[in-house]
């Protein structure tokens, strides 16, 4: 995933396409949850109506929650959720543990 990207926030549960992200597997998005994806991809979601501006939503209902728990005891779509809302760079693509670690330092 290269250029500009946007955090969006989904309105039910979504499947990005590994594609989009650069990734060889498809990426499943639970409603409520955010993920970064590029610009024009989260445009066309959002008009769409599949998901939402995470900035205009704020975080949702599972993200709050996510919020109050540990890093080490989120579920992946947690983590990424945490990662999006900090504006981690390279987030899409990081591991588990590389995710870890950068929300620990956030």
């Amino acid at each position: 995933m290269s250029g500009k990207t946007m955090s969006i926030t989904a309105n039910s549960r979504l499947k990005i396409p590994g594609a989009v992200l650069g990734k060889p597997k498809d990426v499943v998005v639970e409603k409520d949850a955010s993920i970064a994806v590029p610009e024009d991809y989260a445009r066309h979601l959002i008009s769409d109506r599949f998901a939402v501006d995470a900035k205009a939503k704020g975080a949702g209902s599972k993200a709050k929650a996510a919020k109050e728990k540990p890093f080490a005891d989120m579920t992946d779509a947690e983590l990424a959720t945490a990662a999006a809302e900090r504006n981690i760079p390279g987030a899409a693509d990081a591991s588990r543990e590389d995710l870890l670690t950068a929300l620990a330092q956030s």
